[in-house]
């Protein structure tokens, strides 16, 4: 802090953050920044909007993995579940979409363990690296570090 003595007056100066975090742009003005994160992969949405918002995902009829709750497992649990795999990159677990998705037809979906035929979210999520500032905050895992 600073302090100034003019004749018998103290003024004070007080020091102010210049974080942008979280704070509402002005009218027009674009968002600026790096957006970092681990995007959500499309396999962990289930189908509907939450899939449709996600940037690379697509909701489509087809074989799907009848794990949707993989990512709330643990290392351990993760690797006994039949349609989960240890994603060790993230550190998390996700849907092994690739155990059904390959699966064109209803009738041997429906025969293989751990898949259904149903409306599924399919897709590459996009990275949070290759969107704008813009686009950053609308992808699920993504957030915009500010400059």
């Amino acid at each position: 802090m600073l302090r100034l003595l003019f004749g018998s007056f103290v003024i004070l100066s007080v020091a102010c953050s210049t974080s942008t975090v979280g704070e509402p742009l002005p009218d027009g003005a674009a968002p600026t920044g790096v957006c970092r994160g681990i995007a959500k992969s499309c396999w962990d949405f289930e189908s509907g909007v939450g899939c449709l918002e996600q940037q690379g995902c697509l909701a489509e009829l087809g074989c799907v993995s009848e794990a949707p709750g993989c990512s709330a497992l643990g290392r351990s649990t993760c690797s006994v579940q039949p349609s989960c795999r240890w994603e060790e990159s993230a550190s998390r677990c996700t849907v092994d979409a690739t155990r059904c998705t390959p699966i064109e037809e209803r009738a041997s979906c429906e025969a293989s363990d751990g898949c259904r035929w149903d409306l599924g979210c399919r897709g590459e999520a996009i990275a949070c690296e290759d969107l704008t500032p813009s686009e950053c905050e609308d992808q699920d895992g993504c957030a915009l570090e500010r400059r």
